[in-house]
């Protein structure tokens, strides 16, 4: 692992675990999640759950491979940050009928996502060389 890129990788690596953590309670417990929300379907958050199952893992295979590929960290920033605005649109652009505990839960979620996608994006500032420093071959 390269000095370098430590940050990202960690980031990506405590994403991976929080988002897999996510939705491992979404798989399991969906049902009193819904209730305690105010979800009137839990098969939501189910699909949901399967979702961030698939994003978890890409997340991980990411953070251990040889080399971090700009472009993915590109779409992370980007999918969290989806995932903040989404959530802000749930709470205020509609009305769903979360309870309050619901409320605070999607709050408290997209607080720690945009946290990690401005991390990421601090990490893959980190992978440009110093000035002075001549950018690695791609060869």
């Amino acid at each position: 692992m390269e000095k370098r890129d430590q940050l990202l990788r960690r980031v990506l690596m405590v994403n991976a675990a929080f988002t897999a953590l996510c939705a491992l309670a979404l798989l399991l417990f969906s049902s009193s999640i819904a209730a305690y929300m105010g979800v009137t379907k839990p098969l939501y958050l189910l699909v949901i759950g399967g979702v961030l199952v698939f994003y978890a893992l890409d997340l991980g295979r990411t953070a251990f491979g040889r080399q971090i590929p700009r472009g993915r960290i590109y779409y992370f920033i980007a999918m969290d940050a989806l995932w903040v605005v989404g959530s802000a649109f749930l709470l205020w652009g509609i009305e769903l009928g979360f309870t309050e505990g619901g409320q605070w839960i999607i709050l408290m979620i997209a607080d720690v996502i945009g946290l990690f996608a401005i991390l990421q994006g601090v990490g893959v500032r980190r992978l440009r060389p110093d000035r002075g420093e001549a950018a690695p071959s791609t060869s």
